[in-house]
């Protein structure tokens, strides 16, 4: 769920924000869109099994094809094809050269607050989703339009700029939730195995992260042991259980600072943190910064 430094697992799968790039923390609201000609292109058309941490992928093809290797299946499509792949997911394409179309990579948390936890938006976003030859269906949902929207706004500045990036982000996964229903998909699958238990993991933080759960009880709700339950994180994400709760906790210190006017004491007691100097080393730890330093730099409350 959340950003970490490039780490390889046994299986040599990397965990990268943009592909090729380095991972550095989610930010709360990133989103990045271009088209897939440019980086597929300069990769020879083949792009290696990676993960995105805490990234969500959603792709439109409109020319060419090629395939999709995620986790263990293998799809192939050809274009129009819209495509999801959840975050945390291993995948790589190899595309038939000449392919293009536009790719938008959305932190997870900007997606949540976009969608205002819309349970139509999480549906389509909890499963793989490959969907291909459907200009029919893509042009009555208007998803093209509203790619060629959202690029055009990520590339340029204007006045209520996010308000347009988000509102074509839903736009787009509310179609593409639609045509799911309407049209049965390559693939349209939730997780299994490793997948699952990191997935409900993940719902659990969701529910608790607030108030301070101890690993050791996650793992018994889940049914498994904490180093089993590790494991599965590390395979997921190339961290361990613990540090997707401290992540999760540090997301939502990071929105309180920048999206409120309460005090760094506040926050860090609204997130289960009675002594203040505990909650601003938790913050030191994981960004280098202290909260009030955090907040100074990058504030976003009048």
């Amino acid at each position: 769920m959340f950003g970490a430094r490039i780490i390889s697992t046994p299986a040599a799968i990397e965990r990268y924000a943009l592909y090729g790039e380095p991972v550095r923390e989610a930010e709360l609201r990133f989103m990045h869109v271009e088209r897939i000609s440019k980086r597929s292109g300069a990769h020879q058309w083949s792009i290696k099994p990676h993960a995105h941490a805490g990234l969500h992928q959603i792709l439109l093809l409109t020319s060419g094809g090629g395939s999709m290797q995620v986790e263990a299946d293998l799809l192939r499509f050809t274009a129009p094809t819209l495509i999801i792949v959840p975050a945390g997911l291993v995948h790589g394409f190899e595309f038939s050269p000449l392919t293009d179309g536009l790719v938008a990579t959305v932190a997870e948390s900007f997606v949540t607050d976009a969608s205002r936890g819309d349970a139509a938006v999480a549906g389509v976003l909890a499963s793989v989703l490959c969907v291909d030859s459907i200009a029919a269906e893509l042009t009555a949902h208007a998803i093209p339009d509203a790619f060629e929207a959202l690029a055009a706004e990520f590339t340029w500045s204007a006045p209520s700029r996010m308000l347009m990036i988000e509102a074509h982000i839903v736009r787009i996964l509310v179609g593409a939730g639609r045509i799911a229903m309407e049209r049965r998909p390559l693939r349209w699958r939730n997780p299994s195995g490793d997948g699952a238990l990191v997935e409900r993991f993940r719902q659990e933080i969701e529910r608790n992260f607030r108030d301070r759960v101890p690993l050791a009880a996650y793992a018994q709700a889940l049914g498994v042991t904490e180093s089993r339950l590790s494991a599965a994180c590390r395979r997921a994400f190339g961290e361990p259980a613990v540090k997707l709760v401290q992540r999760r906790r540090l997301v939502e210190a990071q929105r309180y600072l920048l999206y409120t006017s309460h005090s760094v004491s506040e926050i860090g007691y609204f997130l289960g943190f009675q002594d203040p100097s505990y909650f601003s080393r938790f913050f030191i730890k994981l960004t280098g910064e202290t909260p009030s330093d955090y907040r100074s730099q990058r504030l976003i409350i009048p």
